[in-house]
């Protein structure tokens, strides 16, 4: 066992820290930046990602794309930029947001929650002292600037030297092909730069394709994205990862990248050849694996039966990462166990494990108070007039059906009223729901190993328990 209760030591939190299982912040907010007003034939608007790019499955050529993106262009034609929420709006709605997540973990400290969750899930006194020490200590919150496609916000930069001076870890998740044609931008970066710019990498074709652009002068990765049609925006948003981690190369004080890796059917066969390639090529990077989701969208999983063994195999090798700690590795051996004990409690029914693995019944941000620490802003899925600045809402991105608060928007909240959505409206809204969202194994979303364990399905407890004493002692 790692850890014997008897022989713990001052630094044990830093073992948590180092396995992942809390983080540098106390808890997150991502916040769609891009949410425009899409107007629809019958004169009223609706909230909608705006986003250049255009990441779709195409029918007649099944390698353009593995999955629909809610904010591809061609599903949205004719928004406009200038629709956007000012950058104040959204620095205030985020501070609002912010001392709102500080009442909500003082709330939670002070409930009966807490020690429920502490002996439903069997924590020793020492690991109860340091979660409740992490909840109350007031550390750092973790913004995410996330949205369609953040970088085109024209306030982006600005945003982030905001709350990078109040304090906050900034993440700006986005394509980088902003990257590839303004000299600006890059500046910019340069001079505030987030501690982490998160890219996608879902979509790379080989680990041959990744060690050739790796080679390729920066113009030439320019030239032959820019030779992709628009239509295919998964391969563009693949070349533009790789402009922009050969930048992290090129330039000092270039900001931490992170590499989104989806696994889904089109990389299953290699994607451990492609985490290889990316280790090798780009091995100041960060890697972000996970498997495609589809449960928020009630989807059916886009796996096959006989990619079980293959997936549970990926997990296993994700699990001993964290032991082995090879290049690029993104420590979150909690969310790795939850995976593991779906393939577990399910193995006689490969069709529920790949369900699960999707999303469903898995993971619930409105399981139990706790659970939703990573809050959500951004678009409201109801028609409006159009006199309303878009987004702002206390919702999800991808399925704000569910959780979304109606009432306001979060920069005309104030604390108490948004820490009351975290710590039960959010829970209420989605009990009182006719449909309610069947749940998502986002890792962002199921963040620490608190969220993680609030929000778990009760079916898959006593294999996680079992993990979890295997590889961590309790």
């Amino acid at each position: 066992m790692l850890f014997k209760e008897q022989a713990l030591s001052p630094d044990y939190s830093q073992n948590l820290f180092e396995l992942g299982l809390i983080g540098r912040a106390s808890a997150g907010i991502q916040i769609d930046v891009n949410v425009a007003a899409k107007k629809l034939p019958d004169g009223t608007f609706v909230d909608t990602p705006f986003c250049d790019h255009n990441c779709l499955v195409n029918t007649y050529d099944q390698r353009t794309g593995n999955y629909i993106c809610p904010a591809a262009i061609t599903l949205h034609p004719g928004l406009k930029q200038s629709s956007l929420a000012p950058s104040s709006l959204i620095l205030r709605g985020i501070e609002s947001t912010a001392a709102a997540i500080h009442l909500a973990n003082t709330s939670l400290l002070e409930s009966s929650y807490l020690q429920n969750y502490f002996d439903r899930f069997c924590l020793p006194d020492s690991i109860q002292k340091i979660i409740r020490g992490h909840l109350s200590s007031g550390e750092q919150i973790e913004i995410n600037l996330f949205g369609g496609n953040s970088e085109l916000h024209p306030g982006i930069i600005p945003m982030i030297s905001e709350l990078k001076n109040a304090g906050h870890i900034v993440n700006l998740t986005t394509t980088g092909g902003r990257f590839l044609y303004d000299p600006k931008f890059l500046t910019g970066i340069l001079e505030s730069p987030p501690h982490l710019l998160a890219l996608s990498a879902d979509d790379f074709d080989s680990p041959e394709q990744i060690a050739s652009l790796s080679r390729l002068d920066p113009k030439d990765i320019i030239r032959q994205r820019n030779r992709i049609p628009f239509q295919f925006g998964q391969k563009r948003k693949a070349l533009e990862a790789a402009y922009v981690a050969r930048l992290s190369q090129i330039y000092p004080g270039f900001p931490q990248i992170l590499l989104n890796l989806v696994i889904h059917p089109g990389n299953i066969d290699r994607c451990e050849e492609i985490m290889v390639a990316l280790h090798s090529q780009f091995p100041r990077a960060l890697i972000n694996p996970y498997p495609a989701q589809s449960a928020f969208s009630y989807g059916e999983p886009d796996f096959l039966l006989s990619h079980f063994p293959q997936l549970e195999q990926f997990i296993d090798n994700r699990i001993a990462d964290h032991f082995h700690k090879p290049a690029g590795h993104l420590p979150r051996l909690h969310y790795w166990l939850m995976l593991k004990s779906i393939c577990i409690t399910f193995r006689d029914n490969p069709k529920t494990v790949l369900r699960a693995l999707a999303g469903y019944d898995s993971w619930k941000c409105y399981g139990t108070p706790g659970a939703n620490r990573y809050i959500q802003i951004g678009a409201s899925p109801e028609a409006h007039s159009g006199q309303k600045i878009a987004g702002g809402h206390l919702a999800c991105f991808w399925n704000p059906k569910t959780v979304t608060f109606e009432k306001a928007q979060v920069w005309d909240m104030n604390p108490p009223e948004i820490a009351g959505f975290i710590t039960q409206g959010m829970i209420e809204i989605a009990n009182s729901h006719p449909h309610p969202c069947p749940g998502c194994n986002f890792p962002r979303l199921n963040f620490d190993m608190v969220s993680l364990e609030n929000g778990i399905d009760p079916l898959l407890i006593p294999a996680y328990l079992d993990l979890r004493r295997k590889h961590l002692g309790f």
